[in-house]
């Protein structure tokens, strides 16, 4: 089975879309991008409010991160 080339990219309208068609129907699983998670933590709750329902797990994937990164943020999100 060929993986590569297979995932698919959505933006907010599609994703919101997705998960009002399918998003209560099964487990749910969504990855996000976002670049300094401290600054815009607010951006990813805007999204996930967006979503009209909630994905069971939320994978964020964070570049900023470095050794002067102060990690002891809150980041919790309505809902989880």
């Amino acid at each position: 089975m060929n993986l590569w080339g297979t995932s698919k990219y959505y933006d907010l309208a599609e994703t919101c879309e997705t998960f009002k068609k399918y998003g209560t129907d099964g487990f749910t699983i969504v990855h996000v991008f976002v670049r300094s998670l401290s600054k815009n933590l607010f951006k990813l709750e805007d999204f996930v409010t967006q979503l009209g329902a909630l994905p069971d797990i939320i994978a964020v994937t964070e570049t900023n991160i470095n050794s002067n990164t102060n990690l002891m943020y809150n980041t919790s999100l309505h809902g989880y």
